[in-house]
């Protein structure tokens, strides 16, 4: 007789994946849709689940989808010559405990279950109740024509109507009800966007608070961040993050009923509208941090400058005041040969040494007081 878990082991060996995408969306956002099989027992419905997202939270995994990610997106758009992607590095995703190895990839937060009811058999009652964390799926949402979400924070149930089945093939079902997991798909890269820039503004919160934040490069190479992002480049990060925030709006999506009151109810869990405040108010802070810092510096320049001049300026007034004393002392002793005096010559000399010793007197006065009001 073969064991619970041993049954398990065999039922997510036997699972097959029928769809795996990765949809890049801007500001570093990757949606990850997996779509598993039918056929498996109503008992090891959370068992496979849970495992597939313990695989997923594991640091070769993680990697590997990082990775891909990132190598598509080095084909399409040149990085290395884009300014914005410079200055929008956000923290490592991988957490290292003490002895150096990996702990937790943070690439995947969180994993979101959504069943879709779509064959002839399938029970909605049955395979919500099969569901992790089901007993917090709400009443469900009637999506005319199409037919009901049970909508979960953790995990959904996606019902078609039963007049919608008939003997359509499974791909023809699924297509019907993109809607349904448009939505859902929409509101969690809403969420991702602004975990997104969360991280990238927490990030930069870190670096000017003295923290070096190492990340990783799909090439396995580290680039250490040390320096605060200037106050140009926080505010060309504000602006990004003031028009993303901006998009993010439920209602840009649709104005029907029921997809409203979809995001309502994922309102209530992912708080789009707090983290969008926090974001700007954030990013506001870092960048009067760095402006204050800029202007402060800014001061400091300036008044190193105005020290320079003013001894520059000392300078040049000493030197004329020398050859003004030189000359002076020349068109004295010149002017007693001139006027004839009939004094002896040791008495002359005496006298305009002692003329010139007053005026040096009085001009290193002149000089020490203003040297004084300079320091």
């Amino acid at each position: 007789m073969t064991s619970v878990s041993g049954r398990l082991a065999d039922c997510i060996k036997r699972q097959r994946i029928e769809l795996f995408e990765l949809h890049i969306y801007p500001i570093g956002t990757v949606f990850l849709r997996m779509d598993l099989g039918s056929g498996v027992p109503d008992e090891f419905v959370e068992g496979v689940l849970r495992s597939y997202e313990w695989a997923a939270y594991e640091s070769d995994m993680s990697e590997r989808l990082w990775k891909e990610a990132r190598n598509v997106v080095d084909k399409k758009h040149a990085l290395s010559k884009d300014d914005l992607w410079k200055i929008s590095a956000r923290r490592p995703i991988d957490m290292r405990i003490e002895d150096g190895k990996n702990d937790w990839f943070t690439l995947i937060t969180a994993f979101g279950f959504v069943a879709l009811c779509a064959d002839e058999n399938d029970d909605a009652q049955t395979l919500k109740r099969a569901m992790p964390d089901w007993q917090n799926i709400k009443e469900p949402i009637e999506f005319a024509h199409i037919g009901k979400l049970h909508f979960g924070w953790c995990s959904s149930v996606v019902e078609l109507e039963r007049t919608k089945r008939g003997s359509k093939t499974p791909e023809e079902l699924l297509k019907q009800i993109d809607r349904i997991v448009n939505c859902i798909e929409i509101a969690t890269v809403f969420l991702g966007t602004c975990e997104a820039l969360r991280n990238l503004f927490l990030c930069q919160g870190l670096i000017q608070m003295g923290t070096v934040v190492i990340v990783p490069h799909t090439d396995g190479s580290n680039i250490e961040l040390k320096k605060p992002l200037s106050w140009r480049d926080l505010n060309r990060l504000r602006s990004m993050a003031s028009a993303v925030s901006g998009l993010l709006n439920y209602y840009f999506i649709s104005s029907s009923d029921e997809d409203q009151q979809f995001f309502r109810l994922w309102e209530g869990y992912a708080h789009i509208e707090s983290r969008k405040r926090w974001i700007q108010e954030q990013c506001s802070l870092l960048y009067s941090v760095e402006a204050a810092k800029a202007e402060e510096y800014k001061g400091q320049a300036e008044e190193r400058k105005r020290v320079r001049q003013k001894k520059s300026e000392m300078r040049l007034q000493t030197s004329i005041l020398a050859f003004t004393l030189l000359t002076l002392i020349s068109t004295v002793y010149d002017a007693f040969l001139f006027l004839n005096v009939h004094w002896p010559k040791e008495v002359l000399l005496h006298l305009v040494i002692l003329f010139t010793a007053g005026v040096i007197l009085v001009a290193g006065l002149i000089l020490v007081w203003r040297r004084m009001k300079i320091l």
